[in-house]
């Protein structure tokens, strides 16, 4: 009975031991949940709107030269009734080829062309050109010559080259232009 009674003490400090083992894991697990630094705060990124495509001005004037080129064609047609006056030649000359550039401008960037931008640079070159002459031979016609005449003649020559500088330097410098017309 002696073993039987010391294999019962030495098995109760066992079991003891194993409660005290199992109470100092689960004490250290508590101090090192605690102990742990908290987790970083969740940071958000913000991505930046890629430039790719046609969106934004681009699109806008993509359209702008789509109607452009629409109203070209039918100024030629209109053109074609009035061959006889001066006017009418200079329209039948310079509405097809603008037409022209303007569609082909529309389709190139829409397939994101590298070329669509320098068509584009061309027919914005070629209306003011058209718009030069035109306002050169309607003056021209007028019988009477006063300097106010003259001088707003002149400044619609600048304004038509104006614009179509600052909308051609739109295809020359926007990232976006550079980004998208890449083939």
């Amino acid at each position: 009975m002696a073993t039987a009674s010391q294999e019962k003490t030495t098995e109760t400090p066992r079991v003891t031991e194993a409660h005290v083992s199992e109470q100092t894991t689960q004490e250290d697990a508590n101090q090192q949940y605690f102990a742990q630094p908290s987790a970083a705060p969740v940071q958000y990124v913000v991505m930046a709107n890629s430039l790719k495509g046609v969106k934004g001005w681009l699109a806008f004037l993509t359209v702008l030269m789509g109607f452009g080129g629409i109203i070209y064609t039918l100024m030629f047609f209109g053109a074609v009734l009035r061959l006889s006056s001066p006017e009418g030649a200079v329209s039948i000359i310079f509405a097809p080829i603008i037409a022209i550039l303007s569609f082909t401008t529309v389709v190139l960037i829409s397939l994101q062309k590298k070329v669509g931008r320098y068509l584009a640079i061309a027919a914005y070159m070629t209306s003011a050109t058209y718009f030069t002459l035109l306002q050169i031979v309607i003056a021209s016609m007028r019988k009477d010559s006063d300097a106010e005449r003259i001088v707003g003649t002149i400044g619609g020559i600048f304004i038509y080259f104006i614009v179509a500088g600052l909308l051609s330097l739109y295809f020359v410098v926007s990232k976006r232009v550079k980004e998208t017309l890449v083939d």
